[in-house]
C-alpha cells in the first residue's frame, strides 16, 4: 500500500510541463504546406502528401549529417542517398497521381528527385576516383552530368510555381543548389580530363 501511495504521490507531483504535450517541430517543408494551403483546404490526400515529402526531407537529414562527420564511408553515404532518391520518386509519383491538385508540390517533388539521383551519381563517381578507377570516374560523371541537365530542368522556373513569399525561397534555393551540383559535376569532369 505504501508503494501505491508513493507512486500516486509521485505522478500527481510531475509538474504539468513534464506532461503536456510537446510542441509539434516545425515542418521542414512549411512553405510547400503553406502553398498548398493558401490554393484552398488541404484534403487528405493532399496532407498525406505532405507527409511523404516531409519524411523524405527529414529522411536527408541522416545522409547530410553523415557526410559533415566526415566519419562515414562515400560507400555508406552511396547507400543512405539510394534510399532517399526512391523516397523522393515515390513522393513525385504520389503527387502525379492527384494531379494539378498537388501543384506546386508535384513540381517541387521531381525537383528534388531529380537533385538526388544527380548527387547519387556524383558520390558514385568519387567513391571511384577514391579507388583510382579512372575509367568508371568519367562513365559515372559523364551521367552525372546528364543528370544533372535533368535536375537543372526540373528546377529552372521552380519559383514560378510559388505565390507564397517562403515557397518561392524554397523554390529558389532548389533552383541554386541543382545549378551549384552541376557546375561542381562539370568542373569535376574538367579535372579528371575525360573526354
Amino acid at each position: 500500500m505504501k508503494k501505491l501511495v508513493f507512486l500516486l504521490a509521485a505522478v500527481l507531483l510531475v509538474p504539468a510541463s513534464a506532461t503536456a504535450k510537446p510542441k509539434d517541430r516545425p515542418k521542414l517543408l512549411q512553405p510547400l504546406e503553406d502553398e498548398l494551403t493558401a490554393k484552398g483546404e488541404l484534403s487528405k490526400d493532399l496532407s498525406k502528401l505532405l507527409k511523404v515529402g516531409e519524411f523524405c526531407m527529414s529522411d536527408d537529414k541522416r545522409w547530410d549529417k553523415a557526410m559533415s562527420d566526415g566519419q562515414t564511408s562515400i560507400s555508406i553515404i552511396r547507400e543512405m542517398l539510394i534510399d532517399s532518391v526512391v523516397c523522393w520518386q515515390r513522393a513525385e509519383k504520389k503527387a502525379g497521381k492527384l494531379g494539378e491538385a498537388a501543384s506546386p508540390a508535384a513540381e517541387y517533388y521531381a525537383a528534388r528527385a531529380r537533385y538526388m539521383e544527380t548527387f547519387r551519381s556524383f558520390i558514385w563517381a568519387i567513391e571511384a576516383k577514391n579507388v583510382q578507377d579512372r575509367l568508371s570516374v568519367c562513365k559515372r560523371l559523364k551521367t552525372a552530368m546528364d543528370e544533372a541537365g535533368a535536375a537543372n530542368t526540373a528546377a529552372d522556373g521552380l519559383a514560378d510555381k510559388f505565390t507564397t513569399e517562403d515557397g518561392k525561397v524554397l523554390a529558389l534555393a532548389t533552383m541554386q543548389t541543382s545549378k551549384g551540383l552541376g557546375e561542381q559535376i562539370t568542373d569535376e569532369y574538367a579535372n579528371q580530363r575525360c573526354e
